[in-house]
């Protein structure tokens, strides 16, 4: 499944993994941040503990969530640049163009699918607190198949448009 060998180039198999690891990175981002705000509530309640360190640890749980919020948007606007300027390197045919309309479907129906699985996660009590607080993550994965399709046809632009020299 994660074979490398020398030489090997990417396919277009390396974007399906794209798509559940945005979901998964999210998912561990709001678990870690939920686990520090009850970490902190409890912390803050031990009135053995110096006064200096709580306020430590209430700033570091007050800058998580925006901290990765901002962090989880580099991440999502970083890797598909890269994988938009990693395509110029990739000759194509554009007899494949074709192939790369049915995997945009595909592609935009597994980005409905976890759009659908982000709304299910969050609706939940759990998550609730930290949801209201990572405004663009939210953002994103409301939106998930719709910047898949604008990226599917970015990179359809990249790979089938180039001038052949």
């Amino acid at each position: 499944m994660f074979t490398t060998s020398i030489g090997k180039k990417g396919n277009w198999e390396d974007f399906l993994y794209l798509i559940p690891m945005m979901l998964v990175i999210f998912f561990v981002i709001a678990v870690c941040g939920y686990f520090l705000k009850d970490f902190n509530t409890n912390y803050q309640d031990i009135e053995t503990i110096n006064n200096g360190s709580k306020v430590m640890l209430q700033e570091s749980s007050d800058r998580f969530t925006p901290l990765w919020d901002n962090a989880f948007a580099l991440l999502f606007v970083g890797i598909f640049s890269a994988t938009l300027v990693s395509a110029f390197f990739i000759q194509s045919h554009p007899i494949f163009y074709i192939i790369g309309l049915f995997m945009q479907l595909i592609l935009i129906i597994i980005a409905g699918l976890f759009k659908h699985i982000y709304e299910e996660i969050t609706a939940t009590g759990f998550f609730s607190q930290i949801i209201s607080e990572m405004n663009m993550t939210s953002y994103i994965f409301t939106k998930y198949p719709l910047f898949m399709m604008i990226f599917t046809l970015l990179l359809g632009v990249v790979l089938y448009a180039k001038s052949k020299d």
